[in-house]
């Protein structure tokens, strides 16, 4: 049998991905920032919008565990916010 395995390209944004995105974002965010501000601009799609917040969700939950970020959320605004902590 000479069958290939095939793998999907996938829309979806890596947590992996979403830890660079961060990382490399902080040297131009000096003040509370709102989360929606690191994601890329680039996505239409719903799903990987989706996928894409989720993912920097979780990366902004890891680096605040290492002690790299503080968050905070406004209970009437939704959006999480981050601050590099130095």
């Amino acid at each position: 049998d000479n069958s290939k395995m095939t793998i999907a390209y996938t829309k979806l944004f890596t947590v992996e991905k979403a830890l660079t995105n961060l990382k490399n974002s902080f040297i131009f965010f000096k003040d509370w920032s709102y989360l929606f501000a690191f994601l890329p601009k680039n996505i239409k799609d719903r799903l990987e919008i989706k996928s894409v917040y989720a993912s920097h969700f979780v990366a902004s939950l890891e680096l605040a565990k290492e002690g790299h970020v503080l968050l905070k959320q406004d209970s009437k605004i939704n959006d999480l916010q981050m601050i590099k902590n130095d």
